[in-house]
């Protein structure tokens, strides 16, 4: 009997490991595949849960589009990283609902709709960043009820409406790089468990104290790169945890920075 399971055990990762797409390399339930990928990789087995098909910074893939049929046999994917692949565009309804992490920063997305992550119920890492001048709907992420990890860092975003993040179990938000100057805190009402927030690398000048003091499980708030207006009223931010306050640099009054 414990022959006969080996023996299977053996044939079917022989079958798993034959089915691996060139240029990639695969294990029972997962692939990395190298950088200078010119298309979807065909073949993998239903049974994996997790694909590394992210290029570089120096060598991207070319993947421009997710289309309805890309995923037809993958429908058990967990783990997804696709950055820097030169990805344009989603078909609605493509991605597989299993998904629990999602990477796909630094591609050339226009735009996220309603449909483009329709049904991923089960995400709890959503990482866009570096997607330079993507437009987002304000329900694009209204089912993303479990995401605890949001990454929109350096995507060139002038403002942000508080219901793409008003989010109840959001525990990182990272939104450092971009070119907001204001956002309407109130959203932290429903992001009560934030626990670590990027606003670094903007062009905030004023904060209020009701913004983030509130937040009971706030570990972390990075503040630094902006054009802070140095007055009385931002003087709270000296109990916020780290980093260390002194590292927010006032851009004016040149009396009043600490």
């Amino acid at each position: 009997m414990f022959l006969t399971c080996v023996l299977i055990f053996l044939s079917l990762g022989r079958r798993i490991l034959s089915a691996c797409p060139a240029g990639c390399q695969c294990s029972n339930i997962s692939a990395i595949c190298f950088p200078g990928l010119t298309s979807f990789p065909q073949g993998f087995p239903s049974e994996f849960t997790a694909l590394q098909l992210s290029g570089s910074y120096a060598t991207k893939n070319q993947i421009p589009s997710i289309e309805t049929s890309t995923f037809n046999s993958l429908q058990n994917l967990e783990r997804l990283y696709m950055a820097f692949c030169n990805v344009e565009s989603i078909a609605s309804g493509s991605l597989p609902t299993a998904l629990r992490t999602l990477d796909l920063s630094f591609n050339k997305l226009s735009e996220i709709t309603e449909n483009t992550l329709k049904g991923l119920t089960k995400l709890r890492v959503l990482n866009l960043s570096g997607n330079n001048g993507t437009q987002i709907q304000v329900s694009a992420f209204k089912d993303l009820t479990l995401l605890r990890e949001l990454y929109l860092a350096e995507m060139g975003l002038t403002k942000l409406d508080k219901r793409i993040i008003s989010l109840p179990g959001l525990k990182t938000l990272d939104i450092h790089g971009n070119k907001l100057e204001r956002i309407d805190w109130s959203f932290t009402k429903i992001s009560v468990n934030l626990a670590y927030i990027d606003i670094s690398g903007n062009i905030f000048e004023e904060l209020s104290n009701s913004s983030i003091i509130s937040l009971q499980h706030i570990k972390s708030v990075h503040l630094n790169d902006n054009e802070w207006h140095c007055t009385c009223a931002l003087e709270w931010v000296k109990v916020l945890p780290s980093p260390i306050p002194e590292s927010v640099a006032c851009s004016s009054p040149d009396s009043l920075q600490y």
